[in-house]
C-alpha cells in the first residue's frame, strides 16, 4: 500500500511553488497510483504479471486434473475478469480523478 506521505509532501511543495508542472504531473501519478481501485494491480505487479499468469493458468490446470471441473471453470472466469479488470482499471481511475477535478 502506498504511503500518505509522499503525496502529501508533493501536496505542499505544489503549493509553495505552483507553476512547477514537474510537481503536478508527480502528484497525479501519485495518486492514481495509490487509489484504492487499483489494488488489484498493485498485488498483480508485486507478484509479477508473468507470475501471477503462471498462477492462474497452474491452479486451472491442476483443478481440470484432478475432476474439479466445476471449480476449474468458475476460476477460468474469474481469472478473465480480473485480467480485465486490471487492465481497464488505469483508464477508469484516470477518468473519474479528472471528473473529480
Amino acid at each position: 500500500m502506498m504511503q500518505k506521505k509522499p503525496i502529501e509532501y508533493y501536496g505542499q511543495a505544489f503549493v509553495l511553488n505552483p507553476e512547477n508542472n514537474n510537481l503536478l504531473q508527480t502528484l497525479e501519478e501519485l495518486e492514481i497510483a495509490a487509489h484504492p481501485l487499483l489494488a488489484p494491480n498493485r498485488l498483480a505487479s508485486r507478484l509479477g504479471w508473468g507470475m501471477t499468469w503462471i498462477i492462474a493458468i497452474g491452479l486451472m490446470i491442476l483443478l481440470f486434473s484432478l475432476d474439479f471441473v466445476n471449480i476449474s471453470i468458475i476460476w477460468f472466469y474469474t481469472c478473465i475478469i480480473f485480467f480485465i479488470y486490471t487492465y481497464l482499471s488505469v483508464p477508469i481511475v484516470k477518468f473519474l480523478l479528472k471528473r473529480k477535478r
